[in-house]
């Protein structure tokens, strides 16, 4: 019978990961999906890179990361310092680091891989899509109600006229309160 490997097996709920993120948006977003497909381990995150560098230095070896996401461009020391002091000074030199990063510039990709960067993973491709998306939708159903809207604002105003229609007459009320609510028309 084959002798068990003392070493740890890794699965997603035994994954250890640091997120070093300034964004709070962004972290929470990453954290709540990782922990929706099944990575159970608590994820540590540090706001800066000076902060990673405290904590990584501090850990105890047996607790260490298995994996260090890692956001390019952060107040204090950017993700490629963090990466440097990783690879260089690190215990742990051959932990996982994927680089998330909004840059696409082809230095920084460069630099990555000098540095020794597991991956380099843009962040932005999704978010750019989903507000081009919605940007669309916004676009569209103003179009539609742009062409809708003479009948709209007819009707505003026809209702607007019949709820003033009561006030008493000489009344500069209805004409204040029609000069505010709706807009006047450049004749055509």
């Amino acid at each position: 019978m084959p002798s068990l490997n003392l070493m740890e097996l890794l699965a997603r709920n035994s994954l250890r990961i640091v997120h070093v993120e300034n964004y709070d948006a962004f972290a929470q977003i990453i954290e709540s999906s990782l922990k929706d497909a099944g990575f159970e381990q608590p994820i540590v995150r540090c706001n800066d890179g000076v902060l990673a560098l405290h904590y990584f230095s501090m850990i105890e070896p047996q607790l260490a990361p298995h994996v260090i996401l890692l956001d390019l461009h952060m107040p204090n020391m950017n993700g490629m310092e963090v990466l440097h002091w990783l690879r260089h000074e690190h215990s742990e030199q051959d932990v996982a680091v994927y680089l998330l990063t909004s840059s696409d510039d082809a230095a920084d990709r460069r630099q990555a891989a000098s540095e020794g960067v597991t991956e380099y993973i843009l962040k932005s491709p999704f978010f750019d899509k989903l507000i081009q998306k919605l940007d669309d939708l916004i676009a569209e159903t103003n179009r539609q109600r742009v062409g809708q809207g003479d009948r709209r604002y007819d009707a505003a105003a026809d209702a607007s006229q019949d709820a003033l229609a009561g006030l008493p007459l000489g009344s500069a009320l209805p004409e204040m309160i029609m000069a505010k609510a709706l807009p006047r028309r450049m004749p055509k």
